[in-house]
């Protein structure tokens, strides 16, 4: 995607092992400025591993999105919001890995070369498309991961639905093909609009150039904690 703009987004990767627990802390989440969020009873956030750049989700259980450069060598961080990720990777040149929230339980990118992979998921093969899916499900919730593509350019969806029957991870295996399978749907389309508040100056047009970036963090912070009307916070 065109990176116009690019001095007011924030990109410090969160991923440090010296922190505590030796996670980041560096929330990742759909923000509730951009639709409903669903805290109460299905959130899906997750904080940046200390292995770049894979994600772990704070589920009932667990589980870790595994995503790194080719060779596991560490890129340069374009861009690391709250909600959007974009890592240029040295072996594959201008190539990046890029990500971002779509909705509250859906999560897609992109990568130049193989795609993801979620621990403890196992093939589902109850769908025909032609992208690859696999499922870690428990008594709480369903996670589905699916890929498609070739190895010059792989589009992936992650999606969770509530509960870990067969039903469920069906459900969950559905709202991910069902965004690839929508040739209008791209992870550019969904970065652009991430960007939005921090790439079209309303918000940091006034600001000093050399405190754009820093705003912009602040903005991310903001939005990542944000959530919509629900439950008894109306």
């Amino acid at each position: 995607m065109p990176l116009a703009n690019a001095s007011s987004w924030p990109n410090v990767w969160g991923g440090l092992s010296a922190r505590p627990k030796g996670d980041s802390g560096n929330l990742f989440a759909f923000s509730g400025l951009d639709g409903p969020t669903v805290e109460s009873s299905l959130a899906f956030v997750a904080i940046f591993d200390p292995s770049p750049y894979s994600l772990i989700f704070g589920t009932a259980s667990k589980r870790t999105l595994r995503l790194h450069c080719p060779q596991s060598e560490n890129g340069t961080v374009l861009v690391s919001t709250g909600d959007t990720f974009i890592v240029e990777c040295p072996v594959w040149g201008a190539q990046t890995i890029q990500m971002a929230w779509a909705e509250h339980d859906l999560l897609v990118g992109e990568t130049p070369a193989d795609g993801p992979s979620l621990d403890g998921a196992t093939r589902w093969s109850g769908s025909r498309s032609q992208a690859n899916c696999s499922v870690s499900a428990d008594a709480h919730e369903s996670l589905a991961l699916c890929v498609e593509g070739s190895n010059d350019s792989t589009r992936w969806a992650l999606a969770i639905s509530v509960g870990g029957g067969s039903a469920d991870q069906a459900a969950a295996v559905h709202h991910a093909l069902g965004w690839l399978e929508q040739s209008t749907r791209t992870v550019d389309t969904v970065i652009s609009q991430r960007l939005k508040m921090y790439a079209d100056g309303g918000l940091l047009s006034n600001l000093p150039a050399k405190y754009r970036r820093l705003a912009g963090k602040a903005v991310s912070v903001m939005r990542v904690n944000a959530l919509s009307p629900e439950g008894k916070i109306k």
